[in-house]
């Protein structure tokens, strides 16, 4: 019986082995290029929301001072 089991273990094993790691490799390929574009998404949000949010300040800072094309002597 536990010969049975041993061998029934070990033919799984073989059998199934190649097809579980190539199982885990696939998983983890896809895996790391899902986080690759997160990485690459969320970065990109970033960079556009720094830009917003400057773009922002200037218009404010166009709103209160005014544009000057002349030259002006600073009081």
């Amino acid at each position: 019986m536990r010969v049975g089991i041993a061998s029934f273990i070990a033919a799984c094993i073989f059998n199934e082995g190649l097809q579980a790691k190539n199982f885990a490799r696939m998983h983890d390929e896809q895996r790391l290029v899902r986080q690759r574009c997160r990485s690459l998404s969320s970065s990109k949000e970033a960079r556009l929301a720094r830009k917003m949010e400057l773009t922002i300040q200037n218009e404010f800072y166009e709103e209160t001072e005014g544009l000057s094309d002349e030259p002006r002597i600073a009081d």
